[in-house]
């Protein structure tokens, strides 16, 4: 992974091997890209949030108001929550796909 803005790449090996390069970068559960943008993390944080969303309403049969309220706190905020002080939305675009999850 590269962390700088210059057009120069530079081949890293390991004992002969040419390692390859990697645009994100995952630390903690963070994903970073080489240019430091969130924008994976919050997309992959929404997509998990959907997916428990998911198999929450597959798994009841009956689901109200209450019950859901009771589980969503549980299950899917402390996915969207996770590594948010690393990794704040830092564009509306980013935001806006995390509150997406919790409509």
């Amino acid at each position: 992974m590269q962390l700088n803005n210059s057009d120069e790449s530079y081949d890293y090996t390991l004992r002969g091997f040419v390692l390859p390069k990697a645009r994100n970068y995952r630390d903690l559960g963070v994903i970073l890209s080489n240019d430091l943008k969130t924008t994976s993390h919050c997309k992959a944080a929404a997509a998990k949030g959907y997916r428990v969303l998911w198999s929450i309403r597959r798994s009841f049969q009956y689901l109200d108001d209450e019950m859901f309220g009771l589980l969503y706190p549980i299950y899917v905020r402390p996915h969207l929550e996770y590594g948010i002080q690393a990794a704040c939305p830092c564009f509306k675009y980013e935001a806006d796909m995390l509150e997406r999850v919790q409509r």
